[in-house]
Order: structure tokens, then sequence, then C-alpha cells
């Protein structure tokens, strides 16, 4: 397995240990012997839950409508040639 995808495999292996996290404090249920089996920085895992938690309260705020036409408003308009 190269490098680049051994890197992939293992953030995507933290982000669902993060996912895997939250889900059992939803439910009330008891993961330590999971977690405790699995070889997972603890502190990485807890960053990424607290940036979905971050992503979750954007999210409650987002105004997709408004956002976007402050975007396109300051979007550099392009400049077209007058036709002949």
């Amino acid at each position: 397995m190269s490098a680049l995808k051994h890197i992939y495999v293992l953030s995507l292996f933290v982000l669902f240990s993060a996912a895997m996290q939250m889900a059992c404090v939803a439910l009330q249920k008891d993961g330590k012997n999971w977690f405790a089996e699995i070889a997972v920085d603890t502190d990485k895992i807890q960053e990424i839950t607290r940036q979905i938690l971050a992503l979750y309260e954007l999210y409650k705020t987002y105004d997709e409508k408004k956002e976007i036409q402050g975007l396109l408003a300051k979007m550099p308009k392009p400049k077209t040639q007058p036709s002949r």
C-alpha cells in the first residue's frame, strides 16, 4: 500500500471513530470496549468530534440564499467582448 493511500485509510478510520463516538453518546451506548481495542489517537478523535459539532452549529444559522447572494455580488464579472 502506498504511503498516501495508507494516510487516507487512517484518516477515514479516525473520522469513522469520531462518528462512532458521537453515535455512542447520542444513543447512550457504552463503546469503551470497542475504543479500547482500536489503535487510534483519542485526541484526534476528540478534535474531529469538536469540528463536526461546530459544523452542526454553523448549519443551524446558515442561510444559503443570503450567503450565496453576498458571495455572488463579490465575484468579478466576466469581461465580454462586443459581438461583431
